[in-house]
């Protein structure tokens, strides 16, 4: 294997000029990058079968792939890596040579990072909580077409964003792990993944749920993918209109049962839209060098204060709308009941991140909202109107 030393000395001189120091003293802890194989004696870099021209498929900006071994404490961190031609390239280096087509056995794996394939599945409860939720009639053959559409949808929406984000994702810790930019796939194959995705899962609620449930579906993603995706390079507003997109899949699941969008509608997804704020704020809290150095314009790097108040804020509002299930229809009064503890903690958790704004307090506001969120739809569940539903089964019958 070709390999390539860079002295640390010039690495942490650019790093530092650039603002990056913990770049620069992660380099520093080194002082050469470490390769598989030593430079030979003459300079120049050497494979174990002599052979130094470049590689199939390979820039003179990325010539070698070596395995780089970057220490941090007692911890190592092992990272593939395209080895740059300049100091330059090495900092900001672009996404990885594409490989040849990967094997079918890597492939369900790669379709899954495309997909996101957790926050997918949020996304699915969300809309299957949305139409358990709706007095309308249970129908299994509806319920897996919604399931399945909103999937694929929810897949092509977010492949399409790591499409347009793959230059930033290489800059962010968080993201560098990706699909696209760690070049296990090519860009034209994850666009075929996301337009067929998109296609089928739009056909399917088209012909098997209904028009209206199939239109929000299409709403949100170019909601997602034309709006939002933009606007978080552009304004801390994004947050406002990314929050939408979380709203609309539980919306989704009411009107897939109802065919309408009621204030029933409405309240479930005022819920989730709330429910992003605290959510997000508190998780970009502790990745904001991240977005910093992505260029993104989120408040936790812009305005570290309004992203402390609106997280608080929103945590109260959702102790309030929580409490309107029983006057639109949708839930009894047992469900404020319920969900009053939960919400209270969760506005403790608000008022500690707002008034200490440190890493432990996001942190904790983070975690609680990944559990606050399915324990207030199985709550729903719990406390809903029977006796509506039970109206609206009669009504069908008859």
């Amino acid at each position: 294997m070709v390999v390539l030393q860079l002295p640390c000395s010039i690495c942490c001189s650019y790093a530092t000029r650039n603002r990056l120091p913990l770049l620069s003293s992660l380099l520093r802890k080194q002082s050469y990058v470490q390769q598989a194989n030593p430079r030979p004696a003459d300079g120049r870099a050497a494979s174990k079968t002599g052979d130094t021209s470049l590689p199939q498929g390979h820039s003179k900006a990325t010539v070698f792939k070596a395995d780089t071994f970057v220490g941090v404490g007692k911890q190592q961190i092992k990272r593939r890596i395209a080895s740059p031609a300049s100091v330059e390239d090495f900092l900001f280096a672009a996404p990885a040579p594409t490989q040849p087509l990967p094997s079918l056995s890597k492939l369900p794996s790669i379709y899954a990072s495309l997909a996101k394939s957790r926050l997918t599945t949020l996304v699915v409860l969300t809309g299957v909580g949305g139409y358990a939720m709706a007095p309308g009639v249970f129908d299994i053959n509806t319920l897996l077409l919604l399931s399945a559409g909103t999937a694929l949808q929810s897949a092509a929406a977010n492949a399409t964003n790591q499409i347009i984000e793959v230059k930033y994702d290489t800059q962010m810790y968080r993201t560098r792990n990706r699909v696209l930019v760690r070049g296990l796939i090519s860009r034209e194959h994850a666009a075929a993944f996301a337009a067929i995705s998109g296609v089928l899962g739009t056909s399917m609620m088209l012909a098997g749920v209904n028009t209206l449930t199939c239109g929000l579906g299409v709403l949100n993603y170019f909601i997602y993918t034309a709006a939002y995706t933009p606007m978080k390079r552009m304004s801390t507003s994004n947050t406002w209109v990314g929050s939408v997109v979380g709203a609309l899949p539980p919306v989704m699941g009411w009107t897939a049962a109802t065919g309408a969008i009621d204030l029933g509608a409405l309240w479930l997804g005022s819920i989730l839209y709330i429910w992003q704020f605290p959510h997000f704020k508190a998780l970009s809290w502790n990745i904001k060098n991240d977005y910093q150095r992505a260029g993104y314009q989120m408040s936790a790097v812009t305005d570290p204060e309004m992203c402390k108040r609106v997280a608080f804020r929103h945590t109260g509002f959702m102790t309030l709308v929580c409490c309107l299930g029983p006057m639109v229809g949708a839930t009894t009064h047992l469900f404020t009941f319920l969900s009053l503890p939960c919400n209270l903690y969760g506005v403790y958790l608000g008022w500690r991140f707002y008034r200490d704004g440190d890493s432990k307090s996001s942190r904790n506001l983070f975690r609680f909202s990944l559990v606050q969120i399915p324990y207030l739809i199985l709550m729903m569940l719990i406390s809903k109107d029977w006796q509506r539903q039970q109206s609206v089964d009669s009504a069908e019958v008859t």
